[in-house]
């Protein structure tokens, strides 16, 4: 049955009521003539009647009407009947993230996914002039998908105009979200939002709002005035580096945030994948031991007596004692949070209590895998008479490669390239770096070690397989044998997967550019066969074809996610390593929607009703290959949506890179 019309609105029919505002009421309302279901938020009768309101609405309405991105919630239209000015825009059917956060904390996956793309969409606001200044998640709403889209620019505001939906003067923005300069009504740029979101995260983590005021200005003088409470202090489960993350994000004064809500995000992200939380921090607590064979070491800002975290020579059995001293909130300064990360990863690896120098440098491998190159900075003169020789390590069976001298500047910088003479795979053969002083010509075997550097065994079989040589295919795969010579031959996993995307976005443009229904059914199917490694006969010729390496694109990620999965928990990098399978997720999806494309082109009944079909298909099987700027931020991250197979060769040759640290003697 349908909904009776409570009145019309120009070509729109409104049924129902969605929520009210003290500026505008919205309406859900319906589009006979296109079939579609709309939100119309419309203007509450005083602010109808001021014609330079009118004036600025119209300019605002045209504004955010050319913010087209994948996460603001798009502007249809605008217009006015009988003096009655109303905006439509896209009817989000899956709520807002109100209703998620009322369920209590949120996981942090969750909350990662929500800030990417709000934050994306915040910064493509920014960078076109545009200032929300009522970020909350009441106008965060989240579609049927899952995907969350920024809503309500009712009190926007246009940098460099002095434009504002409202009057102008006075306080906007709501007081449980608000920035400090809104507080104090001050002049506002986009770090308003950025501060905002920074609250709206908070709730998230945490389930509560970090300020509770007991009337609308005690909570602005609290966002104005108040530090900002410990995230881990009420979930202690959270990765130790939040408190930092969060302190950054809500600064009292706008030029100590971040400046954008990327980089807010991405230190976000960089801290949930972190492995240190509060609550390791707790349990490595116990009352002070004092032995000669103990070093002790305080942390500031615990009371009444700090506890003392003891460093054994082994992994100690750590317990806190119900009658320890109990920590106060923790980190209020990301110094603070930075020394108890090292507390704790001292604890946990038995390594000395004195912090050591972090890396001088790193070395890292070029495809086809046959050179080395090293690059170091600030590394400590060798002694007189003597000189650095860097070797390449293999820590299983104790064979080594000599890459050369290694000379250093005033300052302790230098570099080294070796390319081996017989051409080998370098990263799979070696997996450890040593620097060692000599005297004279090089030694045919090394001697005192210095400086070292390592990749897991885990880690190291993943990228050879990726990058260098794979053992997972058949000769018949990996020759020219069933291809002809004009084929090149696969070596690495990423090698293969490129060569059946690349291939496979050929014939998504051979069959976009069909002169006719035959050649597009063939070229369809060729794509669709190409990138699952199938030969199925989907155009009615009776011959299933494959003009591609009949292995199919999913082969190949699933077997750099199982080698990825192997060593992620043998490596400090494994964010990285989420990235990339991040990515593989992303290749993945544009694929599926691609052979979807595809099955619409093969039972189309003419060329022309699917050339939007044919557009998109081609350029999903582009970003297979190449990514896509989805937040236009000028770079293409390793995130959901984002990356695809060219930032996954890129990452795997950054997870190649052994850091160089100083060993101590």
């Amino acid at each position: 049955m349908a909904s009776p019309v409570i009145f019309t609105l120009g070509k729109y029919e409104i049924i129902g009521l969605l929520g009210q505002g003290g500026i505008a009421v919205v309406y859900r309302g319906y589009h006979r003539e296109i079939d579609r279901y709309l939100a119309i938020k419309v203007l509450r009768p005083h602010y109808r009647l001021d014609p330079q309101f009118v004036e600025r609405f119209k300019l605002e309405a045209r504004v955010i009407a050319r913010l087209q991105h994948p996460h603001i919630v798009p502007l249809y239209d605008y217009g006015s009947q009988d003096e009655v000015w109303f905006l439509a825009t896209a009817y989000i059917q899956g709520g807002s993230l109100a209703d998620l956060i009322a369920d209590g904390p949120m996981p942090l996956p969750r909350i990662e996914k929500v800030l990417r793309q709000i934050a994306s969409a915040l910064d493509y606001a920014h960078r076109n002039g545009v200032i929300h200044r009522d970020i909350k998640p009441s106008n965060i709403l989240i579609d049927s998908e899952g995907h969350a889209l920024l809503a309500d620019f009712g009190i926007v505001k246009i940098a460099g105009t002095g434009t504002t939906l409202t009057g102008t003067g006075g306080i906007l923005g709501t007081p449980a979200y608000i920035s400090p300069e809104q507080a104090e009504a001050l002049a506002v740029d986009g770090r308003a939002d950025i501060y905002s979101l920074g609250v709206v995260v908070f709730e998230m983590l945490t389930g509560q709002r970090p300020f509770h005021g007991r009337t609308p200005v005690e909570a602005m003088v609290l966002h104005a005035s108040a530090p900002v409470p410990s995230a881990t202090g009420l979930r202690p489960e959270l990765p130790l580096a939040m408190d930092a993350v969060m302190l950054h994000v809500m600064a009292k004064k706008p030029g100590e945030r971040y400046q954008t809500a990327v980089e807010f995000f991405e230190d976000f992200s960089r801290a949930i994948h972190s492995d240190v939380t509060f609550a390791q921090i707790k349990m490595a607590l116990r009352p002070p031991v004092e032995t000669a064979e103990h070093a002790q070491v305080r942390l500031d800002g615990l009371s009444p007596a700090p506890p003392t975290i003891i460093f054994d020579e082994a992994p100690p059995a750590i317990i806190l004692l119900d009658d320890a001293p109990k920590p106060r909130l923790l980190p209020r300064s990301l110094k603070l949070a930075a020394l108890a990360v090292i507390v704790l990863m001292a604890v946990i690896l038995g390594r000395p209590t004195v912090p050591q120098n972090g890396p001088v440098g790193s070395l890292s491998f070029t495809v086809p895998g046959d050179t080395a190159q090293l690059e170091v900075l600030a590394m400590s003169p060798p002694a007189p008479g003597q000189h650095y020789v860097a070797w390449l390590q293999n820590m299983g069976d104790g064979s080594t490669a000599l890459l050369g001298s290694l000379a250093l500047d005033d300052s302790g910088a230098g570099s080294l390239t070796y390319t081996d003479p017989e051409g080998r795979l370098l990263l799979s053969l070696f997996d450890t770096l040593i620097i060692t002083e000599e005297t004279g010509d090089a030694a045919s075997s090394p001697g005192t070690i210095h400086y070292t550097g390592h990749l897991p065994t885990s880690l190291t079989l993943a990228l050879t397989e990726m990058l260098v040589k794979t053992s997972s295919l058949p000769e018949t795969v990996t020759s020219t044998a069933s291809y002809g010579p004009a084929v090149k031959p696969l070596n690495s996993l990423l090698d293969g997967a490129f060569a059946e995307a690349t291939v496979g976005q050929m014939h998504t443009g051979l069959a976009a550019r069909a002169p006719n229904l035959g050649a597009m059914y063939i070229h369809a199917e060729h794509t669709i066969n190409i990138m699952l490694g199938t030969r199925d006969d989907y155009n009615g010729n009776g011959r299933g074809e494959n003009p591609g390496r009949k292995i199919g694109v999913p082969f190949f990620l699933d077997h750099i996610d199982e080698l990825l999965s192997a060593a992620v928990s043998d490596t400090p990098a494994s964010a990285e390593i989420q990235g990339i399978m991040a990515c593989n997720r992303n290749i993945r999806n544009w694929m599926n929607r691609v052979i979807a494309l595809e099955h619409e082109l093969l039972a189309a009944s003419d060329i022309v009703s699917v050339e939007p079909q044919k557009t998109e298909s081609t350029q999903l099987a582009t970003f297979m290959l190449e990514g896509t700027d989805l937040d236009e931020d000028g770079q293409i991250e390793l995130i959901e949506g984002e990356c695809g197979l060219q930032q996954v060769s890129a990452a795997a040759l950054r997870l190649a890179s052994m850091p160089i640290i100083e060993e101590q003697h």
